[in-house]
């Protein structure tokens, strides 16, 4: 599959292959049109396309998150992650940190398209401590998990 915008410019984005089936990510704007040009890689298959939109499932599937509140993370692992959101409502940096790991805690900030934002990360012992540069009014998900195996702990957010 090619994606294009309405002037049939050529558009990066990535998929994954799962046997015959694939799955992209791709951020589309508002009132913009975009051309899928569908095909088989070799011969010929029959096939269909659905387009979802990744904010309803990144936002249905994570707990929201207060300022200074501590939260009960739980048992997570790599494949098993929870996930929180958090919107800010002044801009500035933002602290995340973890308490009382049992294990290799980790955390991935994600806007909520699902893609990885940059950040500092530190560890002191199992537990991390993350300073995100927040705008208020964006949602952030935080991806809570474990480096490896599994872990259980805490996190908290806090205004730097």
């Amino acid at each position: 599959m090619d994606l294009y915008n309405a002037n049939w410019k050529g558009l990066g984005f990535s998929l994954v292959f799962n046997g015959n089936n694939f799955k992209g990510t791709i951020l589309m704007n508002k009132g913009e049109t975009y051309i899928f040009k569908c095909y088989a890689r070799s011969g010929t298959a029959s096939f269909s396309i659905t387009v979802t939109e990744a904010l309803g499932a990144w936002l249905d599937n994570s707990t929201e998150i207060s300022l200074n509140k501590t939260v009960n993370v739980g048992t997570v692992s790599g494949a098993a992650p929870k996930l929180y959101k958090f919107t800010p409502t002044t801009s500035g940096n933002y602290v995340v940190t973890s308490t009382g790991s049992t294990g290799a805690a980790n955390l991935d900030v994600l806007n909520v398209y699902g893609s990885g934002l940059g950040f500092s990360l530190s560890f002191t012992g199992n537990n991390f401590k993350g300073v995100i540069g927040m705008t208020a009014g964006t949602t952030y998900i935080l991806r809570c998990n474990a480096k490896s195996g599994s872990s259980s702990y805490s996190i908290s957010v806090s205004k730097q």
